[in-house]
């Protein structure tokens, strides 16, 4: 998986023809769950998607978590981010 500090190059595919930075160090998101029979899990995630914007020059970045069960087991999500 990614770090989230990796070192990012972009050649030819912007205005520019060499794009070059660090993907930010943040920590990764915190994700709790509710199941439907009242359990809660906290789940640890995963950077595992990061999408580069040339034209705008954005950078998103995904984490993933994965819980058992199925999506109709659960009955809420809440996800905190370090600020």
């Amino acid at each position: 998986f990614l770090r989230g500090d990796e070192d990012v190059v972009v050649l030819n595919a912007s205005p520019l023809p060499r794009l070059a930075f660090s993907l930010p160090a943040v920590p990764p998101p915190k994700c709790r769950v509710v199941l439907r029979d009242g359990r809660e899990n906290t789940l640890s995630t995963q950077l595992d998607t990061v999408v580069v914007d040339t034209d705008d020059l954005r950078v998103t970045m995904l984490w993933r978590a994965h819980s058992a069960g199925g999506p109709h087991d659960v009955a809420a999500v809440a996800v905190t981010v370090a600020s």
